[in-house]
């Protein structure tokens, strides 16, 4: 399995104290497309 992307435990938080991603894991392959979607403003 070949793999382009590799991202391991990948945490966002915005002030103050907002957590949009806790300890992602993920694996993008060649010719995918990946989107992380949320609120606005």
């Amino acid at each position: 399995m070949v793999v382009e992307v590799v991202i391991e435990n990948l945490t966002k938080i915005f002030p103050p104290n907002v957590v949009a991603l806790r300890d992602i894991d993920l694996e993008i392959k060649p010719r995918e497309f990946f989107v992380i979607l949320g609120p606005s403003g």
